[in-house]
């Protein structure tokens, strides 16, 4: 698909950055590292020319190092991306995914390509985990709906205990 573009997800904050530069940015510190992690975005953007430097608070009257991490994650989850050649319905997916190493003695979150989750099997099992998750959320926040009742009786079906 190589009609695509990055938009940011509505409700962004970040929209005074062009989102394509903000994705290459992204892509580029993930090929060159590795793994785009929000300590790795937020070192890139520290470098006053680069383009997302001006969407972080750099005042750290105002400002923590904590609350800087917290803006990188924020900006990484905004971009989606728009692929221009499908049908309307289907042209705008988040791009990026959460990978959560618990292995390590510090667990660490790093974000990769959504095409890259699906393809791995332990990534790709962790995204079913994470989905089953969010379903049973759904069914606990939206119980005393009665007019979802046959939702809840399909997600009770599906979800394995």
């Amino acid at each position: 698909m190589s009609n695509e573009k990055a938009i940011w997800r509505k409700g962004a904050r970040f929209t005074k950055i062009d989102p394509d530069l903000a994705h290459a940015e992204m892509e580029s510190i993930r090929i060159e590292k590795g793994q785009l992690t929000a300590d790795l975005l937020l070192e890139k953007a520290r470098d006053g020319s680069n383009v997302l430097h001006s969407a972080f608070e750099w005042r750290d009257g105002i400002a923590a190092e904590k609350y800087r991490l917290g803006q990188a994650r924020q900006m990484i989850k905004s971009i989606e991306i728009v692929y221009e050649d499908l049908p309307v319905e289907e042209t705008t997916v988040k791009y990026w995914h959460i990978v959560k190493d618990e292995e390590e003695e510090q667990p660490t979150k790093s974000y990769v390509p959504k095409d890259q989750a699906l393809a791995d099997p332990e990534m790709r099992a962790k995204m079913v985990l994470g989905a089953y998750k969010e379903l049973r959320n759904f069914r606990k926040k939206y119980k005393e709906l009665d007019e979802l009742a046959q939702f809840h009786a399909l997600i009770d079906s599906l979800i394995p205990d």
